[in-house]
């Protein structure tokens, strides 16, 4: 049987002692209850018990953190830990106790997210000045998952462009019919603030939050490397940037200045054309 009290796991058996942990520290539980010190922090062990193994293992994106210069972190405050750790992937920031870095993370970098003991349950991008404090990018299961794209911002962008890609084709996108569709669609895909539009050889990227513009270099490779092409425009969205702390212009990138440069000889439905010269989002 097992049970979390005061930081301890305990394993609990009538007449096994067993290694436990405190704080990262191994304990060795006697059947009184009494403990003394054991060897350092291991990052996991079996416990056999009626014929069952449990396996306790560290965080792998704590793992990969230390490996890095301080990677901040953003401690949630008690109770909120389960709600991101099930998939919410915007951290509030009425849901921070503190921040934890020197110096102070800014809009764009990434932290980890941790629960009260500073035990990290997922990783994103940060950024004071929004209301979105955390963008979340990968849960500690993603993690566990896909490893090679902890605190890796362009490996992950390329893991979700390819998995949107794989959503587009079994929606028939492209087809004889169009050239025209979303490939990310933001939150949809995993990628909160970030849409990037296909029109034939030419790709458009809307942005929507600090981290996109921060990290804008390293999308237009990814999208390049994605999509197989050199024409990706930049379109910043003014006004929801303003909200994210950021004053950016729209001179920086005329390319779609005149509907000639998005159309060129590409086979479009007319009304997704509208929709594209005229709203901010379309499927």
């Amino acid at each position: 049987m097992l049970s979390l009290k005061n930081g301890v796991l305990h394993f609990v058996h009538p007449s096994l002692s067993i290694p436990c942990f405190r704080h990262g520290q191994a304990l060795r539980m006697g059947t009184a209850g009494n403990s003394t010190r054991m060897r350092p922090r291991i990052h996991s062990f079996p416990v056999m018990a009626g014929g069952a193994q449990v396996k306790v293992m560290e965080s792998i994106i704590g793992d990969i953190a230390k490996d890095r210069s301080k990677v901040p972190k953003v401690v949630l405050k008690r109770g909120k830990t389960q709600l991101f750790r099930g998939g919410n992937p915007m951290v509030y920031s009425g849901a921070i106790d503190r921040v934890v870095g020197r110096p102070p993370p800014v809009a764009g970098d990434l932290v980890m997210v941790t629960d009260g003991a500073e035990q990290p349950i997922a990783w994103g991008v940060y950024n004071p000045l929004s209301m979105f404090a955390v963008r979340i990018m990968q849960t500690e299961d993603e993690a566990r998952r896909e490893p090679e794209c902890v605190l890796n911002m362009e490996t992950l962008l390329l893991s979700r462009f390819s998995a949107a890609r794989k959503l587009r084709k079994t929606l028939g996108l492209p087809s004889d019919h169009t050239n025209v569709f979303r490939l990310v669609n933001s939150e949809g895909d995993r990628l909160s603030g970030l849409i990037v539009d296909v029109l034939g050889e030419q790709v458009v990227v809307a942005s929507s939050a600090a981290w996109v513009e921060r990290h804008r270099s390293t999308i237009e490779l990814a999208v390049g490397k994605a999509i197989k092409t050199s024409h990706v425009s930049w379109r910043p969205s003014v006004e929801i940037l303003k909200e994210e702390g950021l004053q950016v212009s729209t001179s920086e990138d005329s390319s779609l200045d005149s509907a000639s440069d998005v159309i060129g000889d590409f086979e479009v439905f007319e009304s997704f054309l509208v929709l594209f010269l005229h709203t901010h989002k379309f499927l």
